[in-house]
């Protein structure tokens, strides 16, 4: 199936990306300081679930590459018109 006859995913803008660059390093940090609450040990896991369900209601309805290449989404700039 050709990318021309798909709708174009809505991407994240670029204070979107940063923003999500900045949750990723905050886990990142939180994790290797062990820095979690109540969430140490055995628990740590519902510490990341919780990081992740926050991150996908704020992200969520973005294409972050699961159905959408970088080649696709170059193709598709390539046929559509400039603005």
């Amino acid at each position: 199936m050709g990318s021309e006859s798909r709708v174009a995913p809505e991407l994240l803008s670029d204070d979107e990306s940063r923003a999500l660059l900045r949750e990723a390093e905050m886990l990142w940090e939180d994790l290797q300081v062990n820095k979690l609450g109540g969430f140490s040990g055995i628990n740590r896991p519902f510490y990341i679930l919780s990081v992740f369900k926050r991150v996908i209601e704020q992200f969520g309805r973005r294409d972050v590459g699961l159905h959408w290449s970088k080649n696709d989404l170059d193709a598709l700039k390539s046929l559509t018109p400039p603005k």
